[in-house]
């Protein structure tokens, strides 16, 4: 019969195949099982959460519940709003988003953002009874206060004070006095000068 289809031999084939197929099916089972069990329970790894014991899709954790590291750390929503606005709310250590500062000649001015405005230069005019500084920046009303550095010798007694004080400027006057040989009259040193009161 050589040449001829075997027609037995294909039917006993395809028998042989389909008695197979329900051991398929189990072993697929299993297959989708493991999978849907993460492989927890076939090999009982502790790592996991027990069949049947997952968590929700969407769910939390208390801070307790989780574990920090050296670069993670848990914080609260609170915590998240103080670090976010670190930069605007917040001096950083150098003051570089706190302050302004500018140099005009021999003066400068720091101004800092609550409101705070230093000021501070040196005068050298002389022969005058009354000198006037002009400040680089004006403060808001005439409310500052001014501090002088006196240089003289170290017998002569001189004092400094301040007139007419306006937002922008002020006069310096003042006296010496030397014991020793008795002259005396209006400071002619140049002097260092320092104000300090609010700009807003």
């Amino acid at each position: 019969m050589e040449g001829k289809y075997n027609f037995q031999l294909e039917a006993a084939e395809i028998f042989n195949r389909l008695v197979q197929i329900p051991e398929l099916v189990l072993e697929l089972n299993g297959l989708l099982q493991d999978f849907n069990s993460h492989n927890h329970d076939m090999h009982n790894d502790v790592r996991y959460q027990p069949l049947g014991d997952y968590a929700a899709l969407v769910h939390g954790h208390s801070m307790s519940e989780i574990q920090e590291t050296v670069d993670k750390k848990v914080m609260t929503a609170t915590e998240r709003d103080v670090l976010s606005t670190l930069g605007t709310t917040y001096a950083k250590a150098d003051l570089s988003n706190a302050v302004t500062t500018l140099t005009s000649g021999s003066n400068t001015y720091i101004k800092f953002n609550n409101g705070i405005l230093i000021q501070y230069g040196r005068i050298t005019t002389t022969g005058q009874k009354e000198r006037r500084v002009y400040m680089p920046m004006s403060f808001k009303n005439d409310g500052y206060k001014v501090f002088y550095g006196i240089e003289a010798g170290a017998d002569v007694v001189q004092t400094l004070y301040t007139l007419n004080k306006s937002t922008s400027s002020f006069y310096v006057s003042g006296t010496f006095y030397d014991p020793y040989n008795g002259n005396k009259g209006f400071p002619g040193e140049s002097f260092d000068w320092f104000a300090i009161g609010i700009w807003k």
